[in-house]
This record gives C-alpha cells, sequence and structure tokens, in this order.
C-alpha cells in the first residue's frame, strides 16, 4: 500500500515573501505522498497571486483557490472541496516545514489507523531574539495548532472550521478532534515559525486570542480548560484590588509566580534574557486576554439583541414599526434630512451635477422605513474627458461621508443629457412605463416591450428568492419578499401595472393567505409565495413564447473557447450534491460571478412539491458551491431569461451554449477565475432571435451608459469581480456591435479584449495589464479613464 495521498492548503494575505518561502519548503520534500498543493488567496492579494502563479508554472501540484470570504475559516472551508487527496494539511504561509515532517505524517497514518486528525509542533527558528523565546513560553505556542495540522478528508468535511471563529476556527476544530478521540500528535511533524518580536503585535495578538477563546466556548464549553480560566479572572482580580486588599495580595502572588515560572523554565534552557522577559510578558499576556475574552463575552450579549449587526436590527426595527402612528413625523424627518444633506453638499462643493432628484423608494407611495432607500437622478455636467475620472472620484469620496451619517442613501444614477434621452428613447419596461419610449413599430417592438415588463418579474422573483433563501428572518425580510411578490403579480399583464396596494386586493385564496401570512414572518408562507412566483413567471413565460414572432437567430458565437474539464466535474459534483436534497435539475448553469439557474419543470405547479424551497433552503446554506445567488426556474422561463436584458447581456444564451461543459473567460490569471459551467447542456435555450437581440443591446447600451457612473464610483458600486464580469465584457461587446454589427457575448472576455486591442491600438497596452495579464480583483489608477473613453467612444457610435 503506497503512502496517503495528501493536500497541503497554505493560506495567505498580502504576504508574498513569507509565501514563496513557505511552498520552497513544502515542494522540498518530493517523495512525500503531497499530490497538491492549493494555495488560498484572497481576491484582493494581487503580490500572492503572482507567488502562486510563479510556483505553478515550476510545480504542476500547486494550484490557486481564491477565497471569496475574508475570514481564514471561510477560505479554507472553500478550498477543502478542490482537494484531491484524502487528507488535508493546513498551512499557515509564514511556516516553514522542516525536512522529515511529511514522512512523519505517513508514519502516523500508518501507526494510528484510528486518527482522524494529526497535529505536529511549531518551532522557533534558533535565531530567535529572547523576546521571541519569551513570547513563544507565555503562549505555549508548541502544541498542536492549525497551522501544522492534517486532518482526514472525510472527517474535516463532517467538521470544518467554524466560520464564526475569525482567528481560533483551528483550535475548536482540534478541540473537537481531541474530545472526540480523534487528534494524535505527533512530534516529528514540524514546522518553525517565528513569534511576536514587537509589544504591540504581542499584545493584539493576546487580546485576540482571548476574544476568539471566548467565542470557542460559547460555541463549544467543554472545550474550556480549567486552566484557561486563570488569564479570564485577572482583569477582574486587577479591578478588585483598588479596594480589597486581599485581591491586592493575591495579584503580587501571582506576578511572583509568573516571575518564578519564567525563571525556572528559561534559566534550564540556559537564557537568562528570555527569563526577564518572561516575568513581563506571561501576566500581559494573560491580562490582555482575559480583556478580550471578557469583551467578547459582552459583544456576545450584544449580538445576542441585534443577530445580524446593529444596521439590519435598526432596519428591522423601522420595518415593524406602525406609519400611522406618532413616529411617522420622526421617519419622514429623518428620510427628508437625508436627502436635503445630499442636495446641499452636492450644491456647496461644485459637483458637477444638476436636477438632482429623488426617485423610486422614498419618492413612491408605500415606502416603508427599513426597506425604502433614498436613491437619486441627476444630469451630469460633462467635465470632459482628462477631468471627469478625478470628478467622479471626488462625488464618490463625499457621497460616501454622507452616507455613514444617512445609511439609507441609495444608488444615485449619473448621466449626461444625452444618455437621459437615449433611454428615454430605447430604454428599459420603466422608461416604457413611463411613456418616453417611443418612436417605433412592428412585431418586434412589442415583443420588445412584453419582454422587458416580463424581466421585471424575473427581477422580482430574484428578490423575493434571495429575501427567502438568503436574509435572516425578520420584519425587514419579510415586507421585502411580500413587495417583490406584489411586483411579480401586478406585471404579469399587458396593460398598465396596478399599484402593489391594487395588487394585494386583487389577490384571491392561497396567493392572499401567503402573503399575509408571509407579512407576519411565517416561514412557510415565504415559501409558498416563492412557489407561487415560479408559476406566474412560468405561466407568462409560455404566454410570450407562444406570440412570439418567427426570425432568424443569432449565429453561434466566434473566438476560442478554453474549457475547464475540472470545473466542468466540480459542476457535476454540486448538481449531485443537490439531487440528494431537492431532486436532480433538468439544466443547471453555473456562473462564477452571477450564480447559478436552476430548472425544474415541476416549479410550473405551485401545490405538486410544497417541500422544494424550504429544502432548497435547508441545502444552500450549506453548500458553498451555492453561496451566491440562485435562481430556481422553470424551462420556460429559463429561455427567457436568456433571450431577455435580464443581467443587462442579451446574448447570454451564446455563451452558455459555447461553454459547453465549462469554460473560463480566458488564459489570463485573473480571467480563469470567471466560469461558466453547465450540466444537461440538452436542455439549454436556442439562440434569440436577431431582431430581438439588436433590439436588447440598443436598450443594453442606453442603460449602460445611464448607470455606469453610479455603479463603477459610489457606495453602492459594483464589486471588482462584476466590474470585470459585466463592466468590462459589456463594454466591449456592445462597443463591437456598436462599431462593427459584430454580435458577441461578454463572456468569454479574452476574445473581446483581443479584438479590441487590434482594433483600437491606443488601447492595447492597458488592456494586456489590467485585462489579459491581471493578476488580482483590485482597482488601478487609470481604470476610470479607460471606462470614460469606451462610454464616449459608445455614445458616439450610437
Amino acid at each position: 500500500m503506497g503512502p496517503a495521498q495528501v493536500t497541503v492548503i497554505i493560506s495567505t494575505h498580502r504576504r508574498p515573501l513569507l509565501l514563496d518561502r513557505c511552498l520552497a519548503g513544502v515542494l522540498a520534500e518530493s517523495d512525500s505522498g503531497v499530490v497538491q498543493v492549493l494555495v488560498v488567496v484572497r481576491e484582493e492579494d494581487a503580490e500572492g497571486a503572482r507567488v502562486s502563479t510563479f510556483w505553478t508554472r515550476r510545480d504542476a501540484r500547486v494550484q490557486t483557490a481564491y477565497a471569496r470570504r475574508p475570514p481564514r475559516g471561510a477560505a479554507r472551508n472553500e478550498a477543502a472541496p478542490l482537494a484531491v487527496g484524502e487528507w488535508l494539511y493546513f498551512l499557515d504561509d509564514d511556516a516553514v516545514v522542516l525536512p522529515g515532517a511529511f514522512a512523519a505524517l505517513q508514519n502516523a497514518i500508518r501507526e494510528h489507523p484510528g486518527a482522524r486528525a494529526i497535529g505536529g509542533l511549531n518551532l522557533l527558528p534558533e535565531d530567535s531574539e529572547a523576546f521571541e523565546v519569551a513570547v513563544e513560553a507565555s503562549a505555549d505556542e508548541r502544541s498542536p495548532r492549525a497551522c501544522n495540522l492534517a486532518v482526514e478528508k472525510a472527517a474535516f468535511f463532517e467538521h470544518r472550521l467554524d466560520e464564526r471563529l475569525d482567528d481560533e476556527e483551528g483550535t475548536l476544530l482540534l478541540a473537537r478532534m481531541r474530545l472526540a478521540g480523534l487528534l494524535v500528535r505527533e512530534s516529528a511533524m514540524r514546522v518553525l515559525r517565528r513569534r511576536r518580536s514587537d509589544w504591540r503585535s504581542f499584545a493584539r495578538r493576546a487580546w485576540s486570542s482571548g476574544r476568539a477563546r471566548a467565542r470557542q466556548t460559547l460555541v463549544l464549553p467543554r472545550s474550556l480548560p480549567l486552566e484557561r480560566l486563570a488569564p479570564a479572572a485577572l482583569p477582574a482580580l486587577a479591578a478588585m484590588s483598588a479596594w480589597s486588599p486581599a485581591a491586592g495580595a493575591l495579584l503580587l502572588a501571582y506576578g511572583a509566580a509568573c516571575a518564578a515560572a519564567s525563571a525556572v523554565f528559561h534559566v534550564r534552557r540556559g537564557n537568562a534574557a528570555a527569563a526577564l522577559w518572561g516575568a513581563l510578558l506571561i501576566p500581559a499576556r494573560h491580562a490582555a486576554c482575559g480583556l478580550g475574552f471578557w469583551m467578547e463575552l459582552a459583544a456576545a450579549a450584544g449580538r445576542r439583541a441585534a443577530p445580524h449587526g446593529l444596521p439590519l436590527a435598526l432596519a428591522d426595527w423601522a420595518a415593524g414599526r406602525p406609519l400611522d402612528g406618532a413616529l411617522s413625523p420622526a421617519f419622514a424627518l429623518y428620510y427628508d434630512a437625508a436627502a436635503a444633506s445630499v442636495r446641499l453638499w452636492a450644491r456647496a462643493s461644485g459637483q458637477p451635477v444638476s436636477n438632482l432628484n429623488v426617485h423610486r423608494g422614498y419618492s413612491a407611495e408605500g415606502w416603508r422605513p427599513g426597506v425604502s432607500d433614498i436613491d437619486f437622478t441627476a444630469v451630469w455636467r460633462d467635465p470632459g474627458p482628462e477631468a471627469e475620472p478625478s470628478a467622479l472620484e471626488r462625488w464618490a469620496r463625499g457621497y460616501s461621508r454622507l452616507r455613514r451619517v444617512f445609511p439609507i442613501l441609495g444608488e444615485a444614477v449619473l448621466a449626461d443629457e444625452s444618455s437621459w434621452r437615449r433611454y428615454r428613447r430605447h430604454g428599459d419596461f420603466r422608461a416604457q412605463a413611463a411613456g418616453a419610449a417611443g418612436g417605433e413599430d412592428g412585431p418586434w417592438v412589442e415583443t420588445r416591450r412584453r419582454l422587458d415588463r416580463w424581466t421585471e418579474q424575473l427581477h422580482a422573483h430574484a428578490r423575493l428568492s434571495r429575501a427567502y433563501l438568503d436574509e435572516p428572518a425578520g420584519p425587514r425580510r419579510s415586507r421585502t419578499a411580500v413587495k417583490s411578490f406584489l411586483d411579480v403579480v401586478r406585471h404579469a399583464g399587458d396593460g398598465p401595472p396596478p399599484t402593489r396596494e391594487e395588487a394585494l386586493r386583487r389577490l384571491e385564496g392561497a396567493g392572499e393567505r401567503a402573503a399575509a401570512g408571509a407579512a407576519k414572518g411565517a416561514e412557510a408562507r415565504l415559501a409558498e409565495l416563492c412557489a407561487a412566483a415560479a408559476v406566474l413567471l412560468d405561466a407568462r413565460a409560455r404566454e410570450l413564447m407562444e406570440a412570439m414572432p418567427e426570425g432568424a437567430a443569432v449565429g453561434a458565437t466566434s473566438g476560442e473557447i478554453l474549457h475547464a474539464p475540472r470545473a466542468a466535474r466540480d459542476a457535476e459534483h454540486a448538481v449531485a450534491r443537490l439531487s440528494v436534497a431537492v431532486g436532480r435539475p433538468e439544466t443547471a448553469v453555473f456562473d462564477s460571478a452571477a450564480g447559478a439557474c436552476l430548472v425544474f419543470p415541476r416549479l410550473a405547479a405551485a401545490g405538486e412539491d410544497p417541500g422544494f424551497w424550504p429544502a432548497l433552503r435547508s441545502f444552500k446554506r450549506q453548500d458553498s458551491s451555492y453561496a451566491g445567488t440562485v435562481l430556481a426556474l422553470t424551462p420556460a422561463s429559463l429561455r427567457l431569461l436568456a433571450w431577455s436584458a435580464y443581467g443587462e447581456d442579451p446574448l447570454k444564451a451564446l455563451a452558455w451554449r459555447a461553454a459547453g461543459a465549462a469554460a473560463v473567460s480566458g488564459d489570463g490569471p485573473l480571467l480563469r477565475r470567471h466560469v461558466v459551467a453547465v450540466v444537461e447542456a440538452a436542455g439549454l435555450p436556442p439562440p434569440p432571435p436577431k431582431a430581438l437581440a439588436e433590439m436588447l443591446l440598443r436598450e443594453s447600451a442606453a442603460l449602460l451608459l445611464l448607470h455606469w457612473r453610479g455603479r463603477l464610483t459610489g457606495p453602492d458600486a459594483s464589486s471588482p469581480l462584476d466590474r470585470w464580469t459585466n463592466g468590462y465584457g459589456r463594454t466591449l461587446s456592445l462597443r463591437a456591435w456598436a462599431e462593427d454589427g459584430i454580435l458577441s457575448p461578454s463572456f468569454p472576455l479574452e476574445p473581446l479584449a483581443r479584438r479590441h486591442a487590434r482594433r483600437h491600438p491606443e488601447d492595447a497596452a492597458w488592456i494586456e495589464e489590467r485585462i489579459l495579464g491581471a493578476s488580482a480583483l483590485c482597482d488601478r489608477p487609470g481604470d476610470l479613464g479607460f471606462l470614460s473613453r469606451q462610454m464616449r467612444e459608445l455614445s458616439r457610435c450610437l
């Protein structure tokens, strides 16, 4: 029997030199059973990504896994499903594996067949200073820790790292393994790690360790050893000594015991300087640790009162208040003050905007505190191509400061006069509902108008699904769900849409009962709303498909497609896990930026499977592959989604079909992170009719030119990943269509970028650096300037 296969998982964040040294030590052990080295890099860590890419070129075992969530436990949990080894060996990037460590791990696996976790030792380098030696002794960091820990993969998936602990999540895992009798200590499995070398970092580490110990105790009380109670008692003892002589005497005795213990420990090892440091560091560590312990317990009590954070607690409180009482004037005053502050600031600071008005949300009937934001529209007075990037940054800084005072400030739409005119002529359903869009006629024009209205239903269904599947329970979630369901109902016809109040009055039977129950927070009623919305969406989709005119379809997309077999396997496994929980979907589309679309024909009948939505909610919260947006649809709804302007790319059906089982957006380090995978591709929609696609491209261009400034610069700015997949891709796709009539989706991005660089050599250097060769999601100087140029040229072509 050969050695156990081991996947090494190294967590790193902006420490490229340490990561390079760590990888060199790991890969030096060539005959160690290490079959894979996963480097877990945060999205914004460009330096770490470059180091990992360098080692990938030298050794095929090295692979990069990008963490979408910052806590270390969450990052490791996301990387674990990518592991191919039987054992997962966790290392921090500042650890240096000593020769023989992996051989010792293999011996321990053979000698202890019942072990599911094997912990090694963390030693100091020989050249460590006396302060570091004393720090190690005060913390007893030679015991097993998660920075040098091997866990059997099956056992890890059973226990996992608790993501609520953002510092000592590995200690909790070790405690669980130890209490279950599954942990073995292997003294020959050793790594070298430096300790804190200054007072500030030492105290901060001790304080955070105390906080983590408190969180661990709240999760698993049995994991707190009795000796760990001493640091927690020290702050109380110090406070009591001010008026209690007995407490003061105990404190002095404690200090003497620390000094004696330090002297005995270090003098025996021939390090008198460390003994002096230890006499100070041991009580300092205990005091900082105890203070962190009690502060975290107090914070935990606050979290119980506001379990999802103070802002959401306040929003929930506001959403649950009646508006016809004494609080109504107070809410109105707060909202009016927020809107007035933006107008005053914009005028006083000379922002290049005019006609700054509130729209939607607070300006509409039926607004709710805690649910409705204050959104703005404004006419952007163009300061010129050179000055626009700095003007946008100045707007963003000021608006962000105001939003700290008034968190209910929402989106700001900043568009020039020509963009507003274009939107009023070619815009989406909102422009059409206002009676502004016009000047066109014909069967495809009416089809687009009806499809845009159905897209409003789809957006509402997506908001309803997110509220039920992802958001915490509370009045805000309930009101959002009911409001979204009523939007699905009121956009189901062809005439002028009724208000939400009118739509609620028209509801009958099960729909009325579900809406009433959901408004009170009943989970079962919320699930019924999701089921009813899916039925309404499907019925309207079938109706529109039957009435759609005949027309030639868009031709297949051109350009090289880079397939991703591993992503295809991951998608198959994700669908297999989903099948156990809710049944196998007819088709599944996974987009690493946009989320997942799952097709279930049985959703066309609301009462056919009443347990579907609760089962999907439970499964989604346990499986990280479905962490993003999840849309459960019928086949008819998927077809219209693919042809519509949802996601603002009406050519996405071409991208899905070109991806095959799975494809990446390009060959660059960052391009490879955007993956589209399809399971059961036979159920994908065909390409859209060309006449419809071109009308929707014109609409998409109008929306892009209207919203790009607010989305990319404000406090509600799109994420860097969305800027890549939706911003850059859509911009280059629309410019290719406007200039040369080329119909190409925004995915994959590399063919679009290379074509644009050939067509416009003045942009080639920027594209090479920020798209083709980019390795991390972060904003750089010049990004706004590039986008500003593209928008000007797109507007000129249209």
